[in-house]
């Protein structure tokens, strides 16, 4: 049996039964499907979706049954909007209530996860539903930002839904505080307005990549008829200047709807993979955000469907497909585009693949994933052997296996906010949501209690 999977940005679901505390009594307070709420016309034939075996993925009603591994502990399934700022993991869950009015209404559970004591919070956050599988968090600032809106339908959301403007919700880490900043601001660029306008594609998605300090400037990606519009927006002047606008692109390609990813890479510059739909062949941009100036392009037959993120300091690990004895294999290479310098991933296994930086704290550091075997086609997918997550000092050369127990696939990362690196926060995939899982690296003796990569 077969599930299909989003691959990196690798995004994920699990069922999840409603709050009981929160159930009326007539019962119509119902879980909500993200996709109910996906854009119907999407063309999801492109390369972006994977076939996996269903023991590369794990059961959510057996999450919190991993103990092989003494030092890993389990945080949630079925969430998306998640951000992670120590001591906090924050995510949210998707509803639905029917009310006098005779319409759904889609709305946001929210919880907090504390890393110290183990302990979950949950309230109902507002009357609208966020959206993204990742939350931006800005970790000078150490606020959470989330697009959201009002949606209500009778039947179904593709057909009779009632989709309200976007607005810009704030989360203080600390406090749990939320809060809508720039109300009134029309956030979506022109062509993502009209869609948002045609309510029966389900409206346009918005999702925040970054953010400023100061919340004077930001970078938005929203959804337009033919790929995701990328833009630069000022919010004292309205002023849009784009990125990245798919009306101007000569190909349709993919939309990135689901947020950047679970950590906020590479300060200045931000990255941009495309694939499928009609886009003829595999390419990175990498852009400074801030100047909206293009600094990278990588046009490659051979660039797997794997989407990477670049440092701070210029680097990018892109994962490409290579062929041996009639079969495929993925090997990653490094290169930055502020130097010119060329870096080898260290090839622990069969197959190296989605190497992204593991810190902002400590830009030396990486995870990626190895795995053994062919992968199981030449349009690349996983590796048919078991897999794993590694950290990887690419300036000393050390390296450490993260996981002892194999992964499906996913992303990881050093959980942000601490003084020194102790704890990794990764992701298991199956279904259309992450299951994550935090990991003491101290206890497990991968780093010591400076934040360095004890090496075996």
């Amino acid at each position: 049996m077969k599930f299909l999977f989003f691959f990196l940005l690798f995004l994920p679901f699990f069922s999840c039964e409603s709050p009981s505390n929160l159930k009326p009594e007539d019962g119509s307070f119902d879980e909500l499907d993200y996709h109910d709420f996906d854009i119907p016309d999407y063309d999801y034939t492109d390369l972006d979706i994977r076939d996996a075996d269903i023991y590369d993925s794990p059961d959510s009603s057996d999450a919190t049954q991993i103990t092989e591994d003494p030092h890993i502990e389990f945080i949630s399934c079925d969430r998306g909007q998640t951000a992670f700022y120590y001591p906090w993991a924050y995510s949210a869950h998707y509803v639905l209530e029917t009310r006098e009015d005779g319409y759904k209404h889609a709305y946001d559970l929210s919880y907090r996860f504390n890393f110290i004591t183990g302990q979950e919070e949950e309230r109902i956050n507002t009357d609208k539903l966020g959206y993204g599988y990742y939350s931006y968090l800005n970790q000078s600032s150490q606020k959470i930002y989330n697009p959201g809106r009002t949606i209500k339908y009778v039947n179904n959301p593709a057909d009779d839904g009632v989709y309200g403007d976007w607005t810009l919700r704030v989360t203080e880490v600390d406090t749990w505080n939320s809060f809508e900043i720039y109300q009134g601001h029309q956030l979506l660029s022109e062509d993502c307005l009209a869609r948002q306008q045609n309510q029966n594609t389900g409206g346009s998605i918005l999702s925040v990549w970054k953010m400023a300090d100061d919340e004077t400037t930001a970078l938005f990606a929203c959804s337009a008829d033919f790929g995701s519009d990328l833009y630069h927006y000022d919010f004292s002047s309205g002023e849009i200047n784009y990125l990245l606008r798919a009306s101007e692109e000569d190909y349709k390609y993919n939309h990135a709807d689901h947020g950047y990813s679970m950590l906020d890479y590479g300060g200045d510059y931000i990255s941009y993979r495309f694939n499928g739909i009609n886009w003829p062949t595999n390419e990175i941009r990498v852009w400074n955000w801030k100047t909206q100036e293009l600094v990278w392009v990588m046009v490659d037959p051979d660039l797997a469907n794997i989407t990477p993120k670049p440092s701070s300091e210029g680097w990018i690990y892109y994962t490409k497909v290579f062929e041996n004895n009639g079969s495929y294999y993925l090997k990653a290479e490094g290169y930055n585009f502020l130097t010119g310098e060329i870096r080898e991933v260290p090839q622990v296994m069969e197959n190296t693949l989605a190497v992204l930086p593991a810190s902002t704290q400590r830009p030396e550091l990486f995870i990626f994933t190895a795995g053994d075997g062919p992968i199981d086609s030449s349009e690349p997918r996983l590796p048919i052997g078991n897999k794993y997550y590694y950290i990887w000092n690419h300036e000393s050369g050390v390296v450490r296996r993260l996981t002892l127990l194999p992964i499906s696939y996913g992303v990881g990362i050093i959980l942000p906010g601490q003084n020194h690196p102790q704890y990794a926060v990764y992701q298991m995939m199956g279904g259309l949501y992450p299951c994550h899982y935090y990991k003491d690296l101290q206890a497990a003796t991968i780093i010591d209690p400076q934040g360095n990569l004890i090496s075996q």
